[in-house]
């Protein structure tokens, strides 16, 4: 359950220096995120958009992320990158 928003998320991390907890330790991130959907919008990303939206350019990165609807994806990994759920999500 939830392995695509684990992939996408572990990928995010890989790429910047740090690894993921288990998805099962993570806290609840409701009401502002609905991990369903989160899920769901993970599972959009072919391999080669997965890389591309964890690690690519910024211009890039926005233009995967109105074309796929993905913005609450986005918004999430930008939390767990440098926001408040890096500590709680991160290792």
């Amino acid at each position: 359950m939830l392995s695509n928003l684990f992939r996408v998320t572990s990928e995010m991390g890989g790429c910047n220096g740090f690894s993921i907890k288990p998805i099962e330790q993570w806290p609840d991130v409701s009401p502002e995120f609905d991990i369903n959907q989160l899920d769901h919008q993970a599972a959009l990303l072919a391999d080669e958009q997965l890389l591309i939206f964890v690690d690519g350019e910024e211009t890039e990165v926005a233009k995967l992320t109105q074309d796929l609807k993905i913005q609450e994806l986005n918004n999430f990994l930008n939390e767990v990158f440098d926001g408040y759920l890096h500590e709680k999500i991160a290792i």
